[in-house]
């Protein structure tokens, strides 16, 4: 009948809206759809939750390592006539960056390179880091690791009681490093000289440690971040084998002669570090860059003296 048929039409309709609609809906929750430019934007990105100046605080509290400390047992009269040659603060770079930039076996530029960069060096030869397998001092539980360089040096500037027909000379350096607790290396570095009057009667020793500086700052902004440097302490110490009636002038020329490298060495590492950090905000984001400057700025605001 006409009735049936009408109704049959519109149960059919309905059929086909429901099937429509289902594929619809398969078609845009089952099958994902190309990201463009648009959704994209739409995206929220999850928000980092940023540290309080309390957390951070505390965080600095496990980062610094200003109160470690480490003692010579090995020779107790070394250790006892060492006296502090230099301390010098490398800003911005935390210790383990520092040491793997300038100390390790794939350091940027080591020792060894700043050995070699000096004119008067030649015949520079040297090893690589290498565990020590046996600690002769049963009270330094630490584990250490060595490395020798040689080298042959002209000499200047002759001690009056030195021969005037001696020009130059050859040394071998020892270094050991060990990192003796989190964030804190020490080196020990043993020099000896030969060929040169009085050489044999002598050694040379140095204990130079590394230490993280940790602090929190704030910005103008009132937002607080960490900021870390490395802190070094070298300390100069002579060990005599021999006597001899020129102690005092042979330990107060080599210091004199050991700070003048080591306050260039220091100068050289600066420049270094700076172009490290102007390299790693060149590939930064504005608001990171940003950000930077005005951590920077607020730096040199504390270095300002106040006038009244």
């Amino acid at each position: 009948s006409f009735t049936d048929q009408s109704f049959s039409d519109d149960d059919d309709e309905e059929e086909e809206e429901e099937k429509h609609a289902t594929k619809e809906e398969y078609k845009s929750d089952g099958i994902p759809k190309k990201e463009t430019d648009e959704t994209k934007s739409n995206v929220i990105a999850p928000k980092i939750k940023e540290e309080t100046k309390e957390e951070l605080e505390a965080k600095c509290i496990k980062l610094n390592s200003m109160n470690c400390k480490w003692i010579y047992h090995e020779k107790p009269k070394v250790e006892k006539d060492m006296e502090v040659m230099m301390d010098h603060e490398f800003k911005d770079i935390g210790v383990n960056e520092f040491w793997d930039n300038f100390w390790s076996n794939n350091a940027r530029f080591s020792p060894i390179d700043w050995i070699k960069a000096d004119p008067l060096n030649s015949n520079v030869e040297s090893t690589k880091w290498v565990k020590v397998m046996d600690n002769k001092n049963g009270r330094d539980k630490n584990e250490w690791y060595s490395r020798k360089c040689s080298c042959t040096t002209k000499l200047e500037d002759l001690p009056a009681f030195f021969p005037r027909s001696i020009s130059q000379c050859n040394s071998d350096t020892t270094f050991r490093y060990a990192n003796s607790e989190p964030n804190f290396y020490i080196v020990h570095k043993l020099l000896k000289v030969n060929e040169v009057p009085f050489s044999d009667c002598y050694e040379v020793h140095q204990k130079i440690e590394f230490r993280q500086k940790a602090n929190v700052i704030t910005d103008e902004n009132n937002k607080s971040s960490l900021s870390l440097s490395t802190f070094v302490r070298w300390t100069f110490g002579v060990e005599w084998k021999k006597s001899t009636w020129f102690k005092s002038q042979i330990r107060s020329r080599t210091l004199v002669s050991v700070k003048a490298d080591l306050v260039k060495y220091c100068q050289d590492l600066d420049k270094r570090v700076l172009n490290m950090s102007k390299q790693t905000q060149s590939k930064q984001s504005p608001k990171q860059q940003k950000n930077a400057m005005n951590k920077s700025k607020k730096k040199k605001k504390k270095l300002k003296p106040k006038t009244k």
